[in-house]
């Protein structure tokens, strides 16, 4: 083989290796690689019950929060989300009421 086409099949190997680093699924999965890397080395150093008070105190919310900003709705399925969590919050109330008497 020439150099050519030696450094031509280098640069095809190149790009095929660039795009699939690139997908947003490879980037997921090195992120939690990461992620898991990380958690493993620090293991024996860290608090779990910390951990697990930060996971929920702060991660979580930030999660649901970043899902809940990119929802679109109609002014009819606000109407619906609305009348369902006043609804919600109402049966709680009475199921409240109710195991208060009873106890």
């Amino acid at each position: 083989l020439t150099s050519s086409t030696t450094a031509t099949r280098h640069h095809a190997v190149a790009n095929i290796i660039e795009t699939a680093f690139q997908s947003s699924g490879v980037q997921k999965v090195l992120e939690l690689g990461v992620i898991a890397a990380i958690g493993a080395t620090l293991r024996d150093t860290l608090d779990a019950k910390a951990i697990t008070d930060t996971l929920l105190k702060a991660l979580v919310p930030a999660v649901i929060a970043s899902s809940l900003s990119t929802l679109t709705l109609s002014s009819d399925s606000m109407g619906w989300t609305l009348a369902s969590g006043v609804a919600l919050a109402l049966i709680q109330l009475g199921c409240g009421e109710l195991a208060s008497r009873f106890v």
